[in-house]
């Protein structure tokens, strides 16, 4: 698959992730940087709400994968970069925003939270990630 391929990919999963997330938890959201606190709050009622199917891989994959790519287009939107996938082995991806010669992996940051006690805050990665290229 090409990257223009990839990249029109993750925009369909950011669209369906603001659909889910409407339909789901009645959140909105709008693609600013504000909306990326709700991220948190969403991966926390999913856990409660689904905890029983959060053992399937598939699904798993799949919230992690559209949370992220709305999370990476917010990125792209406001802060800049492209997607970048790497291809790990047959069929399974990594997909990345790259920019400035960085990578942010925000798929696997919700993946983290989603299947682990661990949780490492979208909104501050976000915030960590786009501090070094926002101008004061």
């Amino acid at each position: 698959m090409s990257n223009t391929n990839y990249t029109e990919m993750m925009k369909c999963l950011s669209e369906d992730a603001v659909n889910f997330v409407e339909s789901e938890f009645g959140l909105k959201l709008d693609f600013s940087v504000d909306s990326i606190q709700f991220i948190d709050n969403v991966i926390s009622q999913l856990k409660l709400k689904f905890a029983e199917q959060l053992s399937d891989d598939k699904l798993v994959f799949t919230l992690s994968n559209m949370l992220g790519a709305y999370c990476g287009e917010v990125f792209k939107q406001h802060i800049g970069g492209a997607w970048l996938v790497v291809e790990e082995s047959e069929g399974q991806h990594q997909c990345f925003v790259e920019h400035g010669g960085k990578t942010f992996p925000f798929a696997g940051i919700v993946y983290i939270n989603l299947t682990s006690e661990r949780n490492k805050s979208v909104s501050e990665y976000f915030a960590l990630a786009a501090e070094p290229f926002l101008v004061n």
